[in-house]
């Protein structure tokens, strides 16, 4: 129930293996900085279907918590994963007493304003502990922009309010809001990897998808991964993935 960019070391990896990637990739950031994860406090902003929580604190044995503003996702999460979830609008957690060494963040930025997006941060900064790390893994827009009509239909298809800086911009973001940025990389093969194995799933369930949004709808998921797909293969996109700290710890 992964639906953000997996990570392939090797490039062979199938989507489940390359999730899993992902999750160790985020545990080694952490390590090489501070240390062993183990019984460290971890959020995981945006957790969805509660995936990666419920992964750290079985595998790497953290505390984890989830945050989601969907009742079905807390619900999903609850029942499969025993998850414990703070439902509600990540605006919301400023009210929380917790601190946590790790926050997670993955997949969510591209999706907010450029005012919701300093206030995410200023969040995030005022819940880690004074050493603690977040690691942020988003689209970014690439230099030079080719998306046309297809990113015009990304807006109003696919995902409503999608709204996407450069990594230049996103950089000063993060530093503006107080945070330096420890490690960045270029996941744009990972993406492409990513959208080329979910096309094959669609095409794999067609008749079943079909059923369920409409032929349409289906082949609009199918056209938007598939382009996607080589767009980020191409490198003509861009998925960062940052590890940032607090400054002046």
């Amino acid at each position: 129930m992964q639906y953000t960019c997996g990570y392939f070391p090797i490039g062979n990896e199938s989507i489940d293996e390359a999730q899993v990637a992902k999750f160790e990739l985020i545990r080694n950031r952490f390590e090489n900085h501070r240390g062993s994860l183990v019984a460290k406090d971890h959020l995981d902003i945006g957790c969805g279907w509660g995936g990666l929580a419920s992964y750290f604190s079985d595998n790497f044995k953290t505390r984890s918590v989830g945050n989601t503003n969907c009742h079905a996702q807390m619900e999903y999460a609850q029942r499969h994963f025993d998850c414990e979830i703070m439902l509600d609008d990540f605006s919301r957690l400023e009210s929380t007493d917790r601190r946590f060494d790790l926050i997670t963040i993955v997949g969510i930025i591209e999706h907010l304003t450029p005012s919701r997006r300093t206030h995410l941060l200023e969040v995030v900064r005022n819940l880690l502990h004074s050493d603690g790390l977040a690691y942020i893994q988003c689209i970014v827009k690439p230099s030079i922009w080719i998306g046309g009509d297809a990113y015009r239909i990304v807006q109003r298809e696919v995902s409503p309010g999608h709204f996407l800086e450069t990594h230049e911009q996103t950089v000063r973001r993060l530093e503006q809001s107080g945070f330096t940025v420890l490690d960045q990389s270029d996941g744009c093969h990972d993406y492409g990897l990513t959208t080329s194995r979910w096309v094959d799933n669609l095409q794999r369930n067609e008749s079943a998808l079909v059923a369920l949004l409409g032929s349409r709808r289906y082949r609009m998921f199918v056209g938007y991964l598939a382009f996607a797909s080589h767009m980020f293969l191409s490198g003509r996109g861009s998925l960062m993935r940052y590890t940032i700290e607090k400054r002046n710890r």
